[in-house]
């Protein structure tokens, strides 16, 4: 009798503390995470795709179940665990839970003890209905259940409030939950939306535009191109860079990136006119060139901008015109805003310019031309600290001024005699300090300000200093060659950016370009003093 007793003992302590399970239940179906809301979901073992529960999905204890939470398996897995279970309540999400376009209810459950289970379903608006789950339930393994909402006829889901585990026969059992969720068959998930394009039909004047934000409601990164590099490029995947005229389409474009597909939009539009970079000088003897602006020559003084004083720059206070530095497909360039007038002093670089014969300089203006002046003088000081005397000439629809706007660079080369004496006084340019431009065109840009004696340098020295440049287009060298001394040899970027410069003093030299992006580049070459641009192409 003794014996049976304490075998007795030894089975009511044995069942009152089982063990939990090893391992977790499997779950090897991968499933798009977009065909999936979650409200519970461990680490499975072996490890199945994770999904993201909905925001406050909570397990509460209902009609005297024990909920003692989240268990860590032996195989690493977490599970929910119930003891004395008879009834409790998984709330879905924030316990508003849409589950409309799901079609089936996944629960994997594991109890040692358990001989039905039923689960019971209920919304906001307290439709509910409890339903047997069908199939075998055995003990002391997990269990997958895979329930069809379809019939839960009657229950507001696209509100849900609760799920409800049942375990009627027998109660007070141990209950362990894992993976609960809702699920779709397979679908193809949707397609990137990006936010719509405001790029212009047509682009005038400014050779780099700023890509409008086109983000998605995916997480994917999103890339550029052009259709037209002729026409346009991309910079940095963020920048339209202008090449010439034309018709390009801009597509952004995005990987697929779950719940995503891949997907583009496009924009077109059509560049009308770009701002071309000046006419190129001739090569003219340096000592009969007296340069003020232009990349061409040697300049008579380092000028400034803002902040640079009155006595030595393009920018003076006392015209209300803004002149700023600006970048025409690698030239440097002279932009003046808010015409009216302005003025350049260069007192640090007064010359006589008694020998010289013509006045040169590029202008271009986006303004109608029609009825509008551009006119140009020369302060002469005559070696005192003032203005002694000045000569102007009225550019017009008469002389060079052509009307209607060609929409292109307009070249002013004037005899000096051409030049009238303003305000009475002399003709004399012995002693130029200062330049000044008044027109009523609004925004005007120029370069290649100089004057000159109208030389140019003989075909013989000219053959000596012609470039050579190959492989063109290339991948990772560059030769560049020239009969004469090459002085110096630099590589802008199509923004204006010096991106490469060395000083070869031979005539010959090779440029490593492996590193640059591909694009279109402009080498300077200097050669006794005069400077010529050249293109390239990096593939």
């Amino acid at each position: 009798m003794k014996k049976i007793t304490l075998l007795l003992l030894l089975l009511t302590f044995s069942f009152g503390y089982s063990q939990d399970p090893a391992v977790g239940p499997t779950d090897p179906i991968a499933r798009n995470s977009y065909d999936v809301k979650s409200i519970y979901n461990g680490i499975s073992n072996p490890v199945p795709p994770q999904y993201a529960n909905e925001p406050n999905g909570t397990f509460d204890s209902f009609g005297g179940s024990n909920i003692v939470g989240d268990v860590v398996l032996a195989d690493g897995n977490t599970v929910i665990k119930y003891t004395n279970h008879l009834y409790s309540g998984i709330r879905a999400g924030a316990g508003d839970l849409d589950v409309t376009s799901m079609t089936i209810l996944h629960i994997d459950v594991y109890s040692p003890d358990f001989t039905s289970f039923r689960i019971k379903l209920e919304a906001v608006n307290g439709t509910n209905l409890e339903l047997d789950v069908p199939g075998a339930h055995t003990q002391n393994a997990w269990n997958s259940y895979d329930l069809d909402l379809s019939t839960y006829v009657g229950v507001d889901l696209a509100h849900l409030k609760w799920i409800v585990p049942v375990t009627y026969n027998p109660p007070g059992r141990t209950l362990y939950l894992d993976n609960v969720y809702f699920f779709r068959p397979p679908t193809a998930g949707p397609s990137p939306t990006f936010n719509p394009w405001s790029i212009p039909d047509a682009l005038t004047g400014a050779p780099d535009f700023a890509i409008p934000p086109a983000s998605s409601n995916s997480n994917g990164a999103i890339i550029y191109t052009s259709s037209n590099t002729s026409v346009a490029t991309i910079i940095g995947n963020n920048t339209i860079h202008v090449v010439g005229p034309g018709v390009s389409t801009f597509t952004a474009s995005q990987a697929a990136s779950p719940p995503y597909l891949a997907g583009s939009t496009t924009t077109t539009f059509t560049v009308s006119n770009p701002i071309p970079a000046a006419p190129t000088p001739p090569a003219r003897p340096a000592a009969d060139v007296k340069s003020i602006f232009s990349d061409a020559y040697a300049p008579i003084a380092v000028l400034g901008y803002a902040g640079s004083g009155d006595d030595n720059t393009y920018n003076t206070s006392w015209c209300p015109g803004n002149t700023t530095l600006v970048q025409l497909f690698g030239n440097n360039t002279n932009k003046v805003t808010d015409l009216g007038c302005e003025g350049v002093a260069f007192l640090s670089a007064r010359f006589d310019a008694t020998s010289f014969t013509y006045f040169h300089m590029d202008i271009y203006t986006d303004t109608p031309t029609q009825d509008k002046s551009f006119v140009v003088k020369f302060s002469n000081w005559n070696n005192g600290n003032a203005e002694a005397n000045a000569i102007l000439y009225n550019v017009t629809n008469a002389n060079f001024l052509t009307s209607p706007n060609p929409g292109s660079w307009i070249s002013l080369d004037i005899p000096l005699s051409s030049f009238s004496i303003a305000g009475g006084g002399s003709a004399d340019r012995n002693d130029l300090a200062q330049f000044i431009i008044s027109s009523d065109l609004g925004t005007v840009y120029y370069d290649n300000l100089y004057l000159h004696k109208n030389t140019v340098l003989g075909n013989t020295t000219f053959e000596q200093n012609k470039v050579k440049m190959f492989p063109n287009p290339t991948k990772n060298i560059l030769n560049i060659e020239a009969i004469s001394n090459l002085e110096k040899v630099a590589v802008y970027n199509m923004l204006g950016q010096e991106v490469i410069k060395t000083a070869p003093n031979s005539n010959a030299t090779v440029l490593d370009v492996s590193n640059l992006q591909a694009g279109i580049y402009i080498v300077k070459t200097t050669i006794d003093g005069n400077v010529s641009s050249s293109k390239f192409i990096k593939e």
